[in-house]
């Protein structure tokens, strides 16, 4: 009877590690070796006749030894083979993409032109926007711009290169109405995750300040109402500087009054508090982005979903070897059969 192989078998066979085959030679060297030791031939040997060294010598021991020889040498060889992964058939497996929703909220207001990051505040938060979206290699991620009223550039995408892409025109020009309505992108950001049905989700404020002691506690609420994370990037310095405007003068107030915005920092720290998130001041390094972003990014099972997606793997048979192997050792291992 004709025995089939599969034309897969004979096309598709390979091994994910044939670098493990180098250590059939060694194991083959031992081999010879013993076996020539169990084999030697004698003085006996040349002067007996053929025919009658089975009755004069006694060969059991050799035998008996070279036994359980063979069966050592077997077993390292399915070891080997075991080892460099013998494979010839993929098998669809699922996707798991992290869920890790990240909404960025950025301020656009006026007193991101403030110099005292240089060249600006904007400059600056621009520059670690980018930074962030790097770092972003899985999950989705959001933008969302703020000055009077808030509008959202992105809604969540695993896309970041275009996210990226956008960075260079953000600019408080292009917001439609002045001011500063940090609620407004809070509560855009909390209907961005809430679309996609995110069980966990952060939202990250890159802002130079709120309000006061309301605006705290209104965005206390937005937050406490939610499973979201509330992530602050405070932007600016505690001094602050002037606002230059377009035809060279400094931005003023209804009063005459020049405009010096700063960094209400324990207003933002407190806000943080309250909502059991984080704050940090920008760095130019990255250690603010290892605060914030990194820091409790430990992953359960509840943090992987499943997606429409599949991709092949190499079933590897390797493992079913060694169900041979292990009768094999012990068998080897037995008193008197190698040592």
């Amino acid at each position: 009877m004709d025995i089939l192989i599969p034309a897969s078998l004979i096309q598709d066979f390979h091994f994910l590690r044939p670098l493990w085959l180098l250590a059939i030679v060694p194991s083959l060297v031992f081999f010879v070796a013993m076996w020539r030791i169990n084999t030697v031939v004698t003085a006996w040997d040349k002067a007996i006749d053929k025919s009658l060294l089975p009755y004069l010598l006694d060969r059991s021991k050799n035998a008996a030894q070279r036994t359980p020889l063979l069966l050592l040498f077997t077993a390292w060889l399915l070891s080997v083979i075991a080892l460099a992964g013998p494979v010839w058939e993929q098998l669809p497996q699922p996707v798991q993409k992290r869920e890790d929703a990240l909404v960025i909220v950025m301020d656009l207001s006026l007193s991101m032109f403030a110099p005292d990051h240089n060249p600006s505040r904007l400059d600056l938060a621009k520059r670690k926007l980018r930074d962030i979206l790097t770092l972003r290699e899985e999950g989705q991620t959001a933008l969302v711009v703020y000055a009077g009223d808030a509008h959202a550039v992105t809604p969540l995408t695993d896309d970041v290169v275009t996210i990226d892409a956008l960075v260079p025109s953000l600019s408080p020009n292009i917001m439609p109405l002045f001011g500063s309505n940090p609620m407004a992108a809070i509560d855009m950001a909390i209907q961005l995750l809430e679309d996609v049905e995110v069980t966990r989700g952060k939202i990250l404020l890159m802002t130079d300040g709120i309000s006061g002691f309301d605006q705290e506690l209104l965005i206390t609420e937005q937050i406490q109402d939610t499973a979201y994370e509330l992530l602050i990037m405070g932007i600016g310095t505690e001094e602050g500087a002037p606002i230059r405007t377009s035809d060279g003068s400094f931005l003023t107030d209804e009063n005459g009054a020049m405009v010096i915005p700063t960094l209400n920092k324990n207003v933002l720290q407190s806000l943080a508090n309250r909502t059991g998130g984080r704050y940090h001041d920008i760095q130019l390094a990255d250690s603010d982005l290892a605060y914030l972003l990194t820091q409790n990014d430990f992953l359960d099972d509840t943090e992987l979903t499943e997606v429409e997606e599949e991709f092949d793997v190499w079933h590897e048979l390797g493992p079913w070897l060694l169900l041979l192997v292990l009768p094999l050792s012990a068998l080897t291992f037995r008193r008197g059969w190698l040592f």
